[in-house]
């Protein structure tokens, strides 16, 4: 972890004396470079190591159903390990259909995750933060929000 850790092992201590929770999103797509650029958050590998390399309760992350529903291994499997691991402090609650490199985001309930049994999981494991939907897709006739 090398650099990722010693930039965690200074911030997490400062981050847990303000009150505050450091909660990445996992690399959306998670692919290895956009425009040159190194992404690190892209596996359930790579979500877990900061947590591992520094325990506390500020070091945390955001579970994007959607994103990591699209890495290589199961979403059902990443729920146990990271929920497990008490580390999830906000749920986006998405649905994509596809995968890496070809993928869309869908209706909740509408494609390749059982947005059910993930809620489930979620439970199982101890989950009791808030669940975001969040980039659900438009239809016609949608008009904008009036704040």
């Amino acid at each position: 972890m090398g650099q990722h850790s010693s930039f965690l092992e200074a911030v997490v201590p400062t981050a847990e004396s303000a009150g505050v929770r450091l909660v990445p999103h996992p690399d959306d797509p998670p692919i290895s470079l956009i425009a040159g650029m190194a992404r690190v958050f892209r596996s359930h590998t790579a979500l877990k190591r900061p947590i591992e390399a520094v325990t506390g309760d500020s070091n945390c992350g955001t579970f994007c159903v959607g994103t990591i529903s699209t890495m290589p291994k199961d979403v059902y499997e990443a729920i146990r390990l990271l929920g497990y691991l008490s580390t999830v402090s906000l749920v986006h609650f998405r649905t994509m259909s596809g995968t890496v490199s070809k993928f869309k985001e869908t209706f909740i309930g509408n494609r390749d995750v059982d947005m059910l049994n993930a809620m489930r999981l979620f439970s199982e494991v101890g989950y009791d933060g808030p669940f975001v939907c969040d980039h659900v897709p438009e239809m016609s006739g949608d008009s904008e929000r009036q704040e």
